[in-house]
């Protein structure tokens, strides 16, 4: 285990191939966990599912999309998932 504390209020903790992030900063208490490591493919997995997401041709695959979408972000910190958001928003838009 490796800990790493950034100030008073935030805390990077990692464990068993996962990083814990709590800060209470902001009087928020964020707690949020991701994979310690993630490829390259795992993200463009992750653009991937996005995209059909919004661009599947029903509602059942959409949904299935983002079901999958919703499994993945687990290996990645917010700012990572927000990333791949704006992404694929620019794509769909251009």
């Amino acid at each position: 285990m490796k800990i790493e504390q950034k100030s008073n209020d935030c805390v990077y903790i990692t464990k068993n191939g996962w990083v814990y992030y709590i800060d209470d900063s902001t009087d928020e208490q964020i707690i949020e966990k991701w994979k310690n490591e993630y490829t390259q493919a795992d993200y463009l997995k992750l653009i991937k599912y996005l995209e059909l997401s919004i661009t599947a041709p029903t509602k059942i695959q959409s949904d299935w999309c983002m079901k999958v979408v919703e499994e993945l972000a687990d290996l990645f910190p917010k700012n990572i998932i927000e990333k791949a958001k704006k992404e694929v928003e620019f794509y769909i838009n251009n």
